[in-house]
């Protein structure tokens, strides 16, 4: 499909007076959500007589839409002069839709129908009133009169009464029952009449421009404008089986709008950038280059917008950009743009719907990591390539782990190609228990001028899986912060803790079955008349 023109329609210019106002009918085919706003575009198609002035009215359009930039692309048809434009979102009773109107009128009868039963009502307990004091007169005259005669005369009246009032309470009875489901009725229709005036509200403004068709005809097009109140952010599921060394990693996006109009089965494009609105370029802060800290160089801001292919990787050099407004990102992070392969449908309710943007089966090398000292339990951890052809976005992520649901956790962001360890969860078939060895106690005793303490741990490690599994399992000695505290690890003896955490690692692999227990003792020596500080 050949574009004929497009135009950007910012500033409104002279132009003759015109004549025939055309309203235009227009569908929304393609959405494209960034962070905190989205651009939305509408197919029109209109009949134009030739070389007459003609406005276009396309009404019906969101309030959140930006009317100082509005682009209406000519794809088919007559060759277009634009004149003048006008933006207008003021809610007026012409904007009131079908459907509130409808809603309207349902409340309307419902409301005559409701004064209709309480007047029944208010009827029936004046009759049961009345019949009350009759039945009390009827009393009182039984007891007066002594004619037999009359005394039989008198209890059938009685009965009679006591019938009439006992049917009309049960009437006041079934008219209250009426009245209860008809005000639940209109509890729930004044909530639909109210939200429809909040979509029609939302969606009343009108957007006008001034053409002259070249040639006359049918002419299409698009009309596209950007709205805010709407984003996207990404989630995973991750399905781990365990025994083929697979992991099954769906990529999902989770949208949510609140612009006002509901997206039907349109073309839907994620983007990791904002767009710049306006029609002047702003200028960019200025750029400081400095040598980088590998350690530190990390980013949660994607840039350079691409299409969806594999990411280009920069340099492993060790320098980042700078900016003036302290925002850093390393020179290998980039950002993608996303088109769906199916068309998808965002209602305007601010509620999230979940999509699938794609899936990857990627090979993954499988180990479990536990700390007992901090939880007797084990997780299973699962090292990968990020298969996909575009960044992992940090996000949620749900753990299914051979077939069962095994929690959530967090993704980070990582490039394509890149390595990423997920954690899946607690592995329930790998037993972990931790007891303190009761002989070395506190204080273990003095010697010399010296306090001697030691610290007695075993960790007990069982393998309930049916394959072998590699476990690392973390444990932890106190750090000296003083030359006169002397810090030894005794056992493991080849383990090297970390001198800023204390942390060490002991690495094991266990057959099905297996069960291993390993060793923690340290010695901590100080003069005999300190106190120390830290729990160990």
């Amino acid at each position: 499909m050949k574009l004929h023109s497009v135009l950007a329609l910012c500033v409104p210019f002279a132009f003759p007076l015109f004549g025939a106002s055309v309203d235009v009918e227009s569908d929304i085919s393609l959405v494209t959500v960034y962070n905190g706003v989205a651009r939305v575009t509408r197919c029109f198609a209109v009949e134009l007589p030739a070389g007459e002035k003609t406005t276009l009215r396309f009404a019906k359009l969101p309030v959140s839409m930006d009317g100082g930039f509005v682009q209406v692309a000519v794809l088919e048809g007559s060759a277009l002069n634009f004149g003048s434009l006008s933006f207008d979102p003021s809610f007026t009773q012409e904007d009131e839709s079908a459907a509130f109107a409808e809603l309207d009128s349902k409340l309307r009868a419902l409301k005559l129908r409701r004064e209709a039963l309480v007047q029944e009502r208010r009827r029936e307990q004046d009759r049961a009133a009345a019949l009350a004091k009759l039945l009390d007169s009827l009393n009182k005259g039984i007891a007066e009169t002594g004619t037999v005669g009359l005394y039989d005369t008198a209890l059938k009246a009685l009965d009679a009464s006591q019938t009439a009032q006992k049917e009309s309470w049960e009437r006041v009875t079934a008219l209250e029952e009426q009245l209860r489901l008809l005000d639940r009725e209109a509890e729930k229709l004044n909530r639909e009449h109210v939200e429809q005036r909040a979509r029609d509200e939302a969606t009343c403004a009108e957007y006008t421009v001034e053409v002259v068709s070249v040639s006359g005809g049918l002419t299409s097009g698009s009309f596209s404008y950007y709205v805010s109140g709407c984003h996207w952010s990404p989630s995973y599921v991750v399905k781990a089986d365990t025994a083929k060394n697979s992991l099954n990693v769906e990529y999902k996006a989770s949208v949510s709008q609140n612009s006002g109009e509901d997206w039907a089965d349109v073309a839907l494009t994620l983007e990791t950038s904002r767009p710049t609105l306006g029609v002047k370029p702003v200028e960019p802060a200025p750029v400081f280059l400095r040598q980088s800290d590998p350690y530190k160089a990390r980013s949660s801001k994607f840039v350079n917008l691409l299409e969806v292919a594999p990411a280009p990787m920069a340099a492993e050099g060790r320098y980042m950009a700078d900016t003036g407004n302290s925002v850093v990102v390393t020179a290998s992070m980039t950002g993608f743009r996303a088109t769906l392969k199916d068309k998808a449908s965002v209602p305007s309710s601010g509620k999230s719907t979940s999509l699938v943007m794609m899936t990857r089966d990627m090979e993954s090398v499988f180990h479990n990591e536990t700390i007992p000292m901090s939880a007797e339990s084990a997780c299973l951890l699962a090292k990968v390539k990020n298969a996909f052809p575009l960044p992992m976005l940090a996000g949620p992520m749900q753990a299914i782990v051979d077939g069962s649901s095994n929690g959530s956790g967090m993704i980070a962001e990582t490039l394509p190609g890149v390595e990423i360890v997920i954690g899946l969860g607690v592995n329930q078939n790998i037993e972990v228990a931790r007891r303190t060895v009761a002989e070395k106690g506190k204080d273990s005793g003095i010697f010399g001028s010296r306090r001697v303490e030691e610290r007695h741990y075993v960790n007990t490690i069982t393998n309930r899986m049916a394959q072998a599994q590699r476990i690392v399992v973390r444990d932890r000695v106190p750090i000296s912060k003083d030359e006169k505290i002397e810090v030894k690890l005794l056992e493991p003896s080849r383990a090297a803790p970390d001198s800023e955490t204390g942390l060490f690692d002991q690495e094991i692999t266990l057959q099905p079955g297996q069960k291993v227990e390993l060793v923690t003792k340290f010695r901590v020596a100080y003069p005999s008349d300190w106190q120390i500080s830290g729990q160990y």
